[in-house]
């Protein structure tokens, strides 16, 4: 009788384009996502804030934005300068810089930092959505000031996942013979910056869950 013969296992089938970006968890390919969103969204801002400033020293009556729709631009201006643009960005450089920096291989909990960018990048969509249905502060849609809560609410949860990576990364994953008088300065800063979002973030987030729950 013949022996048995191993069977050699199949090999995993690799995935490429959009599967593979949607499903990766290198933190090199989450920072270019980062950073790029951040900027395509910077670009929309400075648009925003353009109309907004051209409506503000308009004197000849000429109205671009018109009254009832003022509000709501200016809070878009300053809720995707905070949210969609500064904060991004620089978790972006952290993902990119930070695991470089302190020695580790990747940034912690990769999965994580993957599904952080997505809830950021997917709330980001549905709030530029909600404000073009009428909703936002001051909107006149309820069900669309209803979605840009949740909106606004799935940025944050994405923003604080992905502050919980970085900063962990930094603390847990520096190489043994770094101690923490040693971490680059960029490094600490974003430790500090994370902390603060950690403490702060949160509160909007319950101020979010409040609204909601009065709507």
């Amino acid at each position: 009788p013949h022996a048995p013969t191993e069977t050699a296992p199949a090999a995993r089938r690799e995935l490429r384009g959009l599967p593979a970006v949607l499903g990766t968890g290198d933190h090199k390919t989450i920072r270019r996502i980062w950073i790029g969103a951040a900027a395509l969204f910077l670009v929309a801002g400075v648009v925003v804030g353009a109309l907004l400033g051209f409506e503000r020293v308009s004197t000849d009556g000429l109205e671009v934005l018109g009254s009832g729709h003022v509000l709501q631009f200016f809070s878009l201006y300053h809720v995707a300068l905070a949210f969609l643009v500064v904060i991004p960005l620089f978790t972006g450089l952290a993902t990119a810089i930070a695991p470089l920096q302190v020695g580790a291989a990747s940034i912690a909990f990769p999965r994580a930092a993957a599904a952080a960018l997505w809830s950021w990048f997917g709330g980001a969509i549905l709030v530029c959505l909600s404000y073009a249905i009428d909703g936002g502060p001051g909107g006149g849609d309820p069900d669309a000031v209803a979605l840009w809560v949740l909106a606004v609410g799935m940025v944050v949860v994405g923003l604080l996942l992905a502050s919980v990576c970085v900063v962990t990364t930094v603390l847990a994953l520096r190489t043994p013979q770094m101690s923490l008088l040693q971490v680059p300065p960029f490094a600490w800063s974003m430790v500090v910056a994370g902390v603060i979002w950690l403490v702060s973030l949160p509160v909007l987030l319950a101020g979010l869950l409040l609204a909601y729950l009065d709507l």
